[in-house]
């Protein structure tokens, strides 16, 4: 859907693109998950650690500036490396 949308839109000169994050530390996370099983998920990601609201948020900051403005269609992943 983002590269089909970013397809349509870009001769407008609107930019699409989408945020996929990992495991983000939020308070859904903090009463889902099972205590027993954060070890090992937090195992399998590269930097082990939950990511930060505050890290998804910059990136769409990001993707929202200047800095950003030849990046279109893209799907931005922020995971730890979780698929490293």
């Amino acid at each position: 859907m983002t590269k089909s949308l970013s397809q349509e839109v870009v001769a407008a000169g609107i930019r699409v693109n989408a945020i996929a994050p990992g495991l983000i530390d939020t308070p859904m996370v903090a009463n889902e998950a099972d205590p027993q099983l954060m070890p090992f998920v937090l195992g399998q990601i590269g930097m082990r650690r939950m990511g930060r609201p505050e890290e998804v948020a910059a990136l769409a900051l990001h993707l929202c500036s200047e800095e950003a403005s030849y990046t279109t269609g893209q799907i931005v992943s922020p995971n730890g490396g979780m698929t490293l």
